[in-house]
């Protein structure tokens, strides 16, 4: 059927520019880019001259060039695949600058592949799939350079995987006679790139199309008068309008459909020119990571625990669409730090030529992304409650080796003062001086409490033995829950969530010891299914006659003590 313009999403004007600069240009634009290297240099620093350099720091534009310090699985995954990949890849290649090779990555993911299958044993295929990884990055000897709290993020930076520059390098060449050595100029920069670098760090290849206004653009260029109606369908509003008739959804959002998997699907668009993709393909967005450590331990270091994404579509049952396979689905950015780590992964010390695996660490740029909310109360003594099941709980763990630092700070204080060797400036009355109960009040476990929740115990249940340690410590009591795992009498039980484990005890925190409630994790469910569990017991246990439950959480929020780190 024909499709008429007035269901198509409107045209939007284009995301970025990008010119193919010929040698004239070239010569001039390396003239003018030697008047400008001081100050190109320079942008990263922001600082004015009679600032002292503890103003300096790190940016998404100016990222800084870390390395992996160490990694490890925090589940109950095999190291085979990262053996494999350090002894027969990463210690047989030649690497300048600590650079692995476009062949040498595509390997190495091949043999992840091949390690974690995902079509055979559902239960297998589970495992395989849900794999974390807990890795440690570098961070400035001047620690006044990058600074963090519990609660932040990194970003790091990511480019495009080498199998999609590959394709869109072919694809200019073949139809536009593009070199990838060609230098052109973005955005008007007066600081010429070759193409290779601009397809590969400057436009968003690998990100599932959300925008059908992409859909529009490309049908544009589709030479094929089939291939431009399927996807002026694709991009339709009339074709989308419902669950029974949403191919966008079937075969696009399903399908995790990217950029260049639309150009292999509807090849006649692959005419498409160089300014034509950046023109409606936007920049490659950072990936952001809670940190799951504390600088009170290490000033040095900054620690990060992600899952691997990895996963196969579904089938599709469209008409329109008949016959479209599952496709295997994998993170840019995590196979790519997986793969990186594998040396780390499976205790490799040195390299094959001897060389300490932290001086052969390809460098990861990063930069920070400080919370303004998701911080640790002032006062040590505010009780608390966290709640993250799965990867939420990563942000907690830095949280609480906070408060052990703390604590531990506290005590050697008051040793000090004990023996009479602290030398604070001014005498102490004895009623002064710190009581044993007063050391413990910061930390005791009855005003700290966390909510951890995951499928199997025995693969996926993340930072077990240092939860376990803050407990025996008295820093905190644990709520923990299996999903998937068989209960005792219940050959088939249903599924077990943290919200199942809340009761009276956490109402009477955050009621009557005004606690401080802080959710990480998955904002598609979890986190509306834990806010409907607390409305629910507030309106049972919490005594609560000058406003609703609701009202009430609503105004948790308004005072930050409810607060949130969740993503989609």
């Amino acid at each position: 059927p024909d499709v008429p313009d007035s269901v198509l999403p409107g045209m939007s004007s284009s995301l970025s520019s990008c010119e193919l600069l010929t040698d004239e240009d070239n010569n001039n634009n390396n003239t003018r880019h030697r008047s400008y290297s001081m100050g190109a240099a320079s942008d990263g620093m922001t600082a004015a001259s009679s600032v002292s350099t503890n103003a300096l720091h790190y940016t998404h534009a100016k990222p800084y060039s870390s390395h992996i310090v160490s990694a490890r699985y925090l589940t109950n995954t095999s190291t085979n695949a990262a053996k494999e990949v350090t002894t027969s890849i990463l210690n047989e290649t030649s690497t300048k600058d600590n650079i692995v090779g476009d062949d040498e990555l595509i390997k190495a993911m091949e043999v992840y592949e091949k390690h974690f299958p995902l079509t055979g044993d559902d239960g297998a295929n589970e495992r395989n799939s849900k794999r974390v990884i807990e890795m440690t990055f570098a961070l400035p000897e001047d620690d006044s350079m990058y600074q963090y709290q519990p609660g932040d993020s990194v970003g790091l930076i990511v480019s495009n995987p080498p199998i999609e520059v590959r394709f869109i390098l072919g694809m200019l060449k073949q139809h536009h006679g593009i070199e990838p050595t060609q230098r052109v100029a973005v955005d008007g920069s007066r600081s010429p790139i070759t193409v290779e670098e601009a397809v590969r760090h400057r436009i968003d290849l690998s990100s599932p199309i959300k925008n059908r206004r992409i859909l529009r653009a490309l049908a544009g260029f589709a030479t094929d008068p089939d291939e431009a109606k399927a996807l002026r369908i694709l991009a339709s509003k009339t074709y989308n309008n419902n669950d029974n008739n949403n191919v966008f959804q079937r075969y696009v959002e399903e399908h995790r459909i990217t950029v260049v998997q639309l150009l292999q699907d509807f090849p006649s668009c692959q005419s498409i020119t160089l300014p034509g993709l950046f023109s409606m393909l936007s920049s490659i967005p950072p990936r952001y990571y809670s940190v799951s450590s504390s600088p009170l331990q290490s000033k040095r270091t900054l620690t990060v625990a992600f899952s691997v994404v990895d996963y196969m579509t579904p089938s599709s049952s469209s008409s329109l669409l008949s016959g479209y396979e599952s496709r295997r689905v994998s993170g840019v950015a995590t196979r790519y730090l997986e793969v990186m780590a594998s040396p780390y992964l499976c205790g490799a010390t040195t390299t094959a030529a001897g060389a300490t695996l932290s001086s052969s660490s390809p460098k990861m740029l990063i930069f920070p992304k400080p919370s303004t909310d998701f911080r640790l109360p002032v006062l040590q003594t505010t009780p608390m409650v966290l709640i993250g099941p799965g990867t939420g709980i990563a942000p907690f763990i830095g949280f609480l080796q906070h408060r052990l630092a703390q604590r531990e700070a506290t005590k050697a204080v008051s040793q000090q003062v004990v023996e009479g060797t602290w030398r604070g400036g001014y005498e102490l009355e004895h009623e002064e001086l710190p009581s044993d109960e007063d050391q413990q009040s910061s930390s005791c476990s009855s005003y700290c409490h966390v909510y951890f929740g995951c499928r199997h115990e025995n693969h996926d249940y993340l930072y077990q033995t240092e939860l376990e340690s803050f407990c025996a410590e008295g820093l905190m009591k644990l709520h923990v829950v299996f999903s998937r795992d068989e209960q005792k009498g219940e050959p088939q039980p249903s599924p077990k969530y943290v919200q199942d484990v809340m009761g009276e005890s956490l109402v009477d925190l955050i009621v009557n010891h005004k606690a401080i409630v802080y959710v990480c994790g998955d904002g598609n469910a979890m986190a509306k299914d834990v806010q409907s569990k607390i409305v629910e017991l507030l309106g049972k246990h919490g005594n609560v006659k000058e406003m609703t439950p609701q009202e009430y959480l609503d105004t948790m929020k308004k005072q930050r003590r409810f607060v949130m780190d969740i993503w989609s």
